[in-house]
């Protein structure tokens, strides 16, 4: 083989090979695209779920602000639960009281009252 078949099977060679990179290239260039449209498909995610988290907090804002109305109301039923306490005993010993005073007058008079 002379030097021009040599350098015929060399050009050859890099022709494969440069079709080969070609090839690569353009399936690089296919791989790119694809990832170029991931990238805006993740953007939009990204997007909605930023909207999402601002709603979210929006939620949880109302939510503290709900369990702040119910603590309130809360310890206004315990405060009216203890003035309820409070009147009970109070109406208790009197009702004890009036008892007591009937008993005494009843055997004072001695005048049973009468039992239905």
């Amino acid at each position: 083989m002379d030097d021009s078949g040599k350098i015929m099977e060399i050009l050859q060679a890099i022709q494969a090979n440069m079709a080969t990179m070609q090839a690569d290239i353009t399936t690089m260039r296919a791989d790119i695209t694809t990832m170029q449209a991931d990238i805006v498909t993740m953007k939009a995610n990204i997007a909605t779920m930023q909207a999402d988290i601002v709603t979210m907090k929006a939620d949880i804002t109302t939510m503290q602000a709900d369990i702040q109305g119910l603590k309130a109301g809360q310890a206004e039923i315990r405060e009216d639960l203890s003035q309820l306490k409070e009147d009970h005993e109070v109406t208790r010993e009197a009702l004890n009281h009036l008892i007591e005073w009937s008993d005494r007058v009843s055997n004072a008079v001695d005048f049973p009252l009468p039992k239905s």
